[in-house]
């Protein structure tokens, strides 16, 4: 579940990153100096502590060199950062957070006293249809004085890539992305196609083994791609990718046992050898 909530919350002295209008655009605006981390099990990190103030002495500076924040089997991550931007840059952003199987991610985004938003509705982005790794973008906007955001993060394996985009860089982002995926359906497609050529005029099965890789190959690619077709948002659903991706297994340990001839030479995966019959003599 992802949820994105807005609280009143104290200013906080932590370092503050500051953007300007050219950033978040070509590439995105990396948060990792900024970022403080609070790690404990997650029934002892309560909300109203954290947000209060309380736990500000725990939390230490994030070691982005050791890699990406691990918060599950029970551990819960709070991360902190401040954000601040100049007078010629625009106040709508886009944190990003690329997650690998993310539970719960709640950003607390601080606002005038007594006011908060919440939405059950945060964009997902799968990076690719191979892996389980994800994008989450947030919408946040940015002052011109320094503002400390929180996030929670809950039952998330691991989690990096802290950042901000500007909408222009994230359609941008976005356009690549869906480029790079044309571009390899494309290729899919045509080694689908050349395989059919040659099981056709050579009899070998192996073509064909390989053909049904493919063909499970572009079915995800089609998931990922044609329903952006009419929605930028939208993603297809989630149980047809879980049956294709176990098509696609399926299809690769298939064109696996063919290659190495595994009926043949494993000792219990063809037919059952036929006993000799003893001699008399």
């Amino acid at each position: 579940m992802l949820l994105l909530c807005f609280w009143a919350l104290p200013s906080v002295a932590v370092h503050a990153a500051s953007v300007d209008g050219d950033d978040g655009i070509a590439r995105p605006f990396s948060l990792a100096p900024a970022l403080e981390v609070l790690r404990g099990p997650g029934g002892t990190l309560r909300a109203e502590d954290v947000l209060s103030g309380r736990r500000d002495a725990d939390f230490v500076r994030a070691d982005t060199a050791a890699g990406a924040l691990k918060c599950a089997q029970g551990s819960a991550c709070w991360v902190r950062f401040s954000l601040a931007r100049d007078a010629q840059a625009s106040d709508d952003w886009l944190l990003r957070v690329r997650a690998v199987r993310p539970g719960s991610v709640v950003l607390y985004e601080p606002k005038e006293a007594g006011a908060y938003e919440q939405s059950l509705t945060g964009r997902q982005f799968p990076l690719n249809w191979r892996f389980a790794t994800t994008e989450l973008f947030f919408p946040v906007q940015l002052h011109a004085s320094p503002a400390t955001y929180y996030l929670r993060l809950d039952d998330t394996p691991s989690a990096d890539g802290f950042s901000l985009l500007q909408p222009n860089g994230f359609e941008r982002q976005q356009r690549q992305f869906g480029t790079y995926l044309n571009i390899s359906m494309g290729v899919a497609f045509a080694l689908l196609m050349v395989n059919l050529v040659f099981w056709r005029w050579l009899r070998d099965t192996l073509f064909l083994h390989f053909a049904f890789v493919m063909c499970a190959a572009v079915l995800l690619h089609a998931w990922q791609t044609i329903p952006a077709t009419w929605e930028p948002q939208r993603l297809g659903d989630l149980a047809l990718r879980g049956a294709l991706q176990a098509l696609m297994q399926a299809a690769i340990v298939l064109f696996v046992a063919r290659l190495f001839e595994l009926k043949r030479h494993l000792p219990g995966a063809g037919a059952p050898r036929r006993s000799l019959p003893r001699s008399t003599c």
